[in-house]
C-alpha cells in the first residue's frame, strides 16, 4: 500500500515540476519575443540613424556648394568695386587733362 501513495506523490511532484518547466518554457519564449522586438526595433533606428546621417552630409555638401557660390558672388563684387574705381580714376584724369588742356588753349590771358 505504502508504494502506490509514493509513487502519487513523486507523480505529483513531477507533473508539479512540468508544469513549472512549461511556464519557465513560456516565459523564456516570452523574452525571446521580446528580444526580437527589440533588435528589430533597433535595426530600424539604425536604419532611420543612417538615414538622418546621410541627410545631413548631403545638407552639409549643399551649404559648402551655396558658401562657394556666395564667395564667387563676393569676388565678382569687389572685381566689379575695382572697375568701377578704375573707371573714376580715369574719368577724373579725363576731365582735370581737358581742363587744363582749354586753360592752355585759351592762352596768356587764360584763367592760368
Amino acid at each position: 500500500m505504502p508504494f502506490p501513495l509514493f509513487a502519487a506523490v513523486v507523480g505529483a511532484v513531477v507533473g508539479a515540476s512540468a508544469v513549472s518547466v512549461a511556464a519557465d518554457a513560456a516565459t523564456t519564449a516570452a523574452a525571446a519575443g521580446s528580444i526580437a522586438v527589440d533588435a528589430a526595433t533597433t535595426a530600424a533606428a539604425a536604419q532611420a540613424t543612417a538615414a538622418h546621417a546621410a541627410s545631413i552630409s548631403a545638407s552639409a555638401a549643399a551649404t559648402a556648394t551655396a558658401a562657394e557660390s556666395l564667395a564667387a558672388s563676393f569676388a565678382t563684387i569687389a572685381l566689379c568695386a575695382q572697375i568701377i574705381a578704375t573707371a573714376a580714376v580715369v574719368a577724373t584724369t579725363v576731365y582735370v587733362g581737358v581742363k587744363i588742356w582749354n586753360a592752355f588753349k585759351k592762352g596768356p590771358g587764360g584763367p592760368l
